[in-house]
């Protein structure tokens, strides 16, 4: 029976000090699979459309984030989030018209949390969220997009903060741009004068992050 009691009590514990901190600081660090990575290139005014595999690999995505508690178990979060894109599937015809096949990404998020208040450890949680993300490519405009993200965490005794770990996924409708340049289909030869292009960048995907939480 003490056994049983003394668990109890240090789980609701464990829990009354998770929600004790209304304002709280997360970092997180991990691998970003890029699951919508198609890249559509399409002459203005011409027949001329490619829409290429990329193949991304899986990259970094580092970033951190504050929230605060409106309301127990209920919090909302800003959210900076770096992640890397490297394509590995472009076609030499591409790379040649000056395409980039590696850029940045940085993810703006707005988000809502909720922690279940039950007495088990760890603790989980699931979120949505909301914002807008920039991109390092030329001529490039951001997009909005959402996610879904669900976690969980685990107190750190004698230190303060929680490690946890999460999966999200975050959608776009894709980075779309111009360009001029030369993109003959493979195989045939065009004439080298610069032409306009239309450019999308599909976006989005699975980032598996670890994190380190700290309420104050």
């Amino acid at each position: 029976m003490k056994p049983t009691l003394i668990a109890a009590t240090v789980s609701c514990l464990s829990m009354s000090a998770a929600h004790a901190d209304d304002t709280y600081v997360q970092f997180h660090l991990g691998a970003f699979e890029q699951t919508e990575d198609s890249l559509e290139i399409d002459e203005q005014g011409a027949g001329l459309a490619l829409d290429i595999d990329a193949e991304a690999s899986t990259s970094l995505a580092v970033g951190g984030l504050i929230g605060r508690y409106i309301v127990p178990g209920i919090a909302l979060e800003a959210e900076v989030t770096h992640r890397q894109v490297q394509a590995d599937d472009l076609p030499d015809n591409v790379l040649l018209a000056g395409i980039d096949d590696e850029y940045g990404t940085v993810a703006l998020m707005a988000n809502g949390v909720f922690r279940p208040q039950v007495p088990v450890l760890p603790q989980p949680y699931v979120g949505v969220g909301l914002g807008y993300v920039t991109n390092s490519l030329e001529g490039v405009d951001g997009a909005f997009a959402y996610q879904v993200k669900a976690g969980v965490t685990f107190n750190v005794l004698p230190t303060p903060g929680r490690i946890g770990a999460e999966l999200n996924y975050l959608f776009t409708q894709g980075f779309d741009g111009e360009f001029s340049g030369t993109v003959c289909p493979p195989d045939v030869l065009c004439a080298s004068v610069l032409t306009d292009y239309d450019i999308t960048y599909d976006f989005g995907g699975l980032s598996a992050l670890l994190t380190y939480q700290i309420g104050f």
